[in-house]
């Protein structure tokens, strides 16, 4: 679907995580990206719950949507 067609109606918290499986699988993304990419995201739902306060329940919906935990490498230390 182009972007300019896209509703705020449609913008979906099952959309949002599909769209991540998809980063994830297809196209080979981390888990780190996909939190960046989310962040993005709930960045632009907390600017539509402040613009249009009767959306605010879509907003809601994707700030609810947590970050995928990952395993972070740990650094030695120096000699």
């Amino acid at each position: 679907m182009p972007i300019n067609s896209l509703q705020l109606e449609q913008l979906t918290p099952e959309l949002i995580v599909d769209f991540f499986g998809w980063l994830e699988k297809k196209r080979g993304n981390g888990v780190r990206t996909r939190n960046h990419r989310l962040a993005a995201i709930q960045s632009l739902a907390k600017m539509i719950f402040y613009m249009h306060p009767g959306k605010s329940d879509i907003a809601v919906r994707i700030l609810d949507i947590p970050c995928k935990r990952y395993h972070r490498n740990i650094i030695g230390f120096l000699y």
